[in-house]
């Protein structure tokens, strides 16, 4: 790459805590798509809290027919997004129960059209999203000093880690 020219060469990952904002999981890949960190994501919170989250909020990044069905396998809640929303969209809430012969991906904006699937999808921007904004802004985290996926996944880690601690 030229001189001024940028390389997004890490793409870094967090599962929060829903009640205190509190990391409970983090890793550093090299792949600009996030579909392929749910499974890897949820047997580090596992891990972390020795139990499977209840449910699991996200971006439509993350969003796979593939980790949907994966998440309803151990009971836990799906509520990532399958498509990219509009700032400012209002989308209408629904009612009753959602019909068995639609699609997965339809079943899924169904779900998330209801109160409480708004409800819970807001909170991945309320609970994860500040967490970004407070160690790139609070800390100055805006990017890696270090050079190496090791070395950056291990500065990925402290960031969080001091995150939690102050």
């Amino acid at each position: 790459m030229g001189d001024k020219a940028f390389d997004q060469a890490y793409n870094c990952q967090a599962a929060v805590g829903e009640q205190e904002q509190i990391i409970m999981a983090c890793e550093v890949t090299n792949n600009a798509n996030d579909r392929q960190r749910v499974e890897p994501m949820v047997k580090k919170m596992k891990e972390a809290a020795q139990e499977i989250p209840k449910r699991l909020s996200a971006d439509s990044g993350y969003y796979s027919e593939a980790n949907a069905k994966q998440l309803k396998d151990p009971g836990i809640g799906d509520y990532i997004c399958p498509g990219k929303e509009k700032h400012g969209e209002v989308v209408v809430s629904v009612r009753g129960r959602i019909p068995q012969d639609m699609s997965y991906g339809d079943r899924v904006r169904k779900k998330l059209s209801t109160k409480q699937g708004r409800a819970t999808y807001v909170l991945c921007k309320n609970i994860v999203k500040p967490v970004f904004r407070q160690m790139k802004y609070g800390r100055g985290l805006r990017q890696f000093l270090l050079r190496g996926f090791d070395k950056v996944d291990g500065e990925c880690g402290l960031c969080c880690v001091l995150r939690i601690i102050s």
